[in-house]
């Protein structure tokens, strides 16, 4: 019994509201592009292996949106989409011969451990699911016949173990951390 009355006083503590804060603002979409995703690491290691006589030409991404909601200064729900690619050739000529596309879905949580009009620091957690498509060209299934178009579905995940944010309405930031979003995220956010 003292555990649940315990577990209680903290969720209310949690999800009550100050007084100061019902003037700032609760709603927030961004815009972001990150360096050193999952999805990269995937393309780079797990196609190497089944393209070994190939190489990477490019990759690009992950290019995301998001969206929280703050439900009180500390905690804030939300999600985040991206997609993200990236370009093989097998024969080490000039086209790019397998094309794979990552799209990735994640409902995230932000806490806020410093909350000002101007400035922030947070951290998040992300976990969702990310659908993959490999497409290769013909002249590749011509002459590999164990090469075809696939899709996979798979479990992704993204922590921002700290993220800075500067500015009032308008925000920049930048985030380090492990996951979809990358090792390094940059960009922008709106608060309403």
């Amino acid at each position: 019994m003292k555990k649940f009355i315990l577990l209680l006083a903290v969720a209310t503590l949690c999800f009550t509201n100050a007084s100061a804060q019902d003037e700032a603002p609760k709603n927030e979409v961004g815009i972001y592009y990150g360096f050193g995703s999952l999805s990269n690491v995937v393309s780079i290691f797990g196609e190497a292996f089944t393209f070994s006589t190939g190489s990477q030409t490019g990759f690009w991404g992950p290019v995301g949106v998001e969206y929280y909601r703050h439900l009180t200064p500390l905690v804030a729900v939300g999600g985040m989409a991206n997609v993200a690619g990236c370009k093989w050739d097998k024969t080490f000529g000039t086209d790019d011969e397998l094309k794979t596309l990552y799209i990735s879905i994640m409902p995230s949580v932000k806490l806020n451990w410093l909350r000002k009009n101007s400035f922030g620091l947070y951290s998040s957690a992300s976990a969702g699911v990310m659908i993959s498509t490999i497409k290769a060209t013909d002249d590749l299934k011509a002459a590999d016949s164990e090469v075809k178009n696939e899709t996979a579905t798979d479990f992704v995940f993204h922590v921002t173990a700290l993220g800075a944010e500067f500015g009032k309405k308008f925000r920049a930031f930048g985030e380090i951390g492990f996951g979809e979003r990358g090792v390094l995220c940059l960009g922008c956010r709106y608060r309403f």
